[in-house]
């Protein structure tokens, strides 16, 4: 058969491509494809919510428009209920993306490619038998990559390949039919079924023919990266190479996306695991540093992931009109003189505190209270109220009670309080470090230590609005004197008194840990109770300190851990927030000694 144009290579060879794949995941969350079986019956269905996703991903940035074939082969269709429909979807799907890309092209005036679309079938697996998947199934294959040709396709991705043979096979199919091919592997192990590595994996499909090798789906970027580095230095340097993550956060310990949350996150339950933009930025950055010319995102993947890929390549993207822009943001982003964000920078809640005293974090946070409620609702802090939320579906999973003891750990002025209360806890205490913002407590909130067994820990009242000397009269009503005998305890975590020591059921604090000294988490330890829970927030650039500190407490058999999750919030985009839940399994004051030391190594000015 005559071979078609290659513009593949032409294109590669003038630089990166962006190739925005995940349609399927982008639109089940749509709620207009079903998870699980995973068969795009949106193409018939609804074809003009894959027409404006298409379109969202060329605006994004996308140099290639992948027509919506994967899981239409006869397999899965027939599984499905959908068995005779071969056709009529793969040629829908593929009108609506040669359209998409001829609009675009008009649009933009500029070409862009099209790509038909084959993938892995679970026949091959199932079966084993090369020569009955010959019989059985490789026509209907060769019918989808025909029906691609006649539609006009610059080239045909056969993708997420568990099994080499299969990928081979695949791509004969394509050649064949005098189509490039681009063809990669889903790397679920350390090598292939077959025993082959990932790198002589693609370079036997590259000497058979492929035009494009690498890798798609199943591993994030962090451990897709490593696998690339070698299939990249086994590929000679003319030969170009694929690089399509899942926007997931996979490490070492669970380097595939489908065992995320100990394999139970796959499908509907990965939001919590998603990657953010920039690091798919930075994957894309790092990518075409190693050479790599074919750089995209696979399952999950959705727009705004593309648009920053393709910025990070050095592209100006028609959506890059909508690219954030902080300066414009009513606190957090105005010019560098403008009152407003003078409050939000140096040493105050944006600003690290950790070189200063207990003494001076209050004095410090006593200057700004006036000002903190209306600048943390500008800044759009949605923190307490997205903790106390899951903190409370944690609690419910475990069975234990709403009305225990809980102690909002840096309380400030109340805001965890109220996400607490409206989460439905009845019995929550306060503690901070700063009497200006205790001041600002709305009186009432927390529950009062009077006839409870924890009435000897309430902080001695103030008489007057003087004890608050940085706090004006009028600014500082209500008084503490109006707070007397309200449960809110004016303590440092950092230097926590004994006698707050394991007083409480549960520990919640939201937006302190890691904001100011180390030693705030010990603060925590100490407070809480055997068979309670302890949450605490933390920025994920400063997790790391922790580490060997939450290494002691759990292997020791003091705390063991429950969740981790994450909070993307316009406070400080530039890291989110990392949620920590973690169960309390023994005394930690009678072990406290055994730790102790795990604290004082950690880095801190106190």
């Amino acid at each position: 058969m005559t071979p078609m144009p290659d513009r593949l290579r032409d294109r590669l060879n003038q630089g990166p491509l962006v190739v925005a794949e995940g349609y399927v995941f982008e639109l089940e969350r749509s709620c207009l494809l079903q998870a699980g079986a995973f068969v795009p019956t949106t193409v018939l269905e609804h074809p003009q919510a894959v027409r404006h996703l298409t379109d969202r991903f060329i605006e994004s940035g996308s140099d290639v428009v992948l027509a919506l074939t994967y899981y239409t082969n006869a397999d899965k269709l027939r599984r499905f209920g959908m068995e005779g429909r071969l056709e009529e979807i793969n040629r829908a799907a593929l009108q609506i993306a040669v359209d998409a890309a001829g609009d675009a092209a008009a649009r933009h005036a500029r070409p862009y490619l099209v790509a038909g679309n084959i993938c892995n079938t679970y026949e091959f697996e199932d079966y084993r038998d090369v020569e009955r998947y010959r019989r059985d199934v490789l026509p209907g294959i060769a019918q989808q990559v025909a029906w691609a040709r006649e539609a006009g396709v610059d080239f045909v991705v056969g993708e997420t390949y568990y099994c080499l043979d299969e990928a081979r096979l695949h791509l004969r199919v394509i050649k064949d039919a005098g189509l490039p091919a681009v063809i990669t592997l889903s790397a679920r192990g350390d090598t292939t079924p077959e025993g082959v590595s990932y790198e002589e994996a693609c370079h036997i499909l590259w000497e058979e023919g492929a035009d494009v090798v690498g890798l798609n789906c199943t591993r994030g970027p962090a451990t897709m990266l490593p696998i690339l580095d070698r299939i990249r230095k086994r590929i000679p340097p003319h030969g170009h190479v694929a690089a399509l993550p899942v926007p997931y956060r996979t490490d070492e310990k669970e380097p595939i996306f489908l065992r995320l949350g100990r394999g139970q996150a796959f499908p509907t339950g990965l939001d919590a695991h998603l990657c953010a933009r920039d690091t798919m930025a930075d994957f894309a950055r790092r990518a075409n540093e190693m050479g790599i010319r074919y750089i995209g995102a696979c399952c999950g993947a959705g727009p705004h992931h593309v648009r920053a890929m393709a910025e990070a390549l050095g592209k100006d993207t028609p959506a890059s009109r909508y690219s954030p822009d902080m300066t414009k943001h009513g606190a957090l982003g105005r010019t560098q003189d403008d009152a407003i964000r003078a409050a939000w920078v140096g040493g105050t809640i944006l600003g690290s505190m950790e070189h200063l005293s207990p003494d001076a974090i209050a004095r410090a946070y006593d200057e700004f209270a006036p000002r903190y409620d209306a600048l943390v609702r500008q800044a759009g802090y949605v923190l307490p109220q997205v903790m106390a939320g899951h903190f409370r579906a944690v609690v419910d999973a475990l069975g234990l009670s709403t009305e225990a003891a809980v102690i909002d750990a840096g309380c400030g002025n109340g805001l965890s309080g109220i996400a607490l209360r409206d989460a439905g806890f009845s019995q929550v205490y306060g503690l901070d470090v700063s009497p200006g913002l205790i001041a600002q407590i709305p009186p009432g909130l927390y529950r009062s230590f009077a006839g409870t067994d924890l009435a000897d820990l309430a902080a001695p009242s103030f008489s007057s609005v003087d004890a608050a000397p940085s706090v004006s009269p009028a600014d500082a009503a209500p008084s503490f004197s109006s707070v007397e005998g309200e449960g809110v305890i004016e303590a440092s975590l950092t230097d926590l008194p004994h006698r707050y020591w394991g007083q409480f059921d549960h520990v919640f604090s939201a937006g302190t840990i890691g904001h100011t000294a180390t030693l705030d988490l010990e603060g925590l330890v100490k407070l809480g109770r055997k068979g309670g829970l302890v949450a605490f927030s933390i920025r994920e650039n400063r997790l790391g300190r922790y580490e060997e500190a939450l290494g002691a407490l759990r292997s020791r058999g003091i705390w063991t851990p429950v969740e981790r999750f994450r909070v993307e919030d316009a406070h400080k985009a530039t890291s989110p927030h990392v949620i920590v839940i973690e169960r309390v399994i023994d005394d930690p004051v009678a072990r406290f000694g055994e730790i102790e030391r795990f604290f004082y190594r950690l880095p801190s000015a106190h």
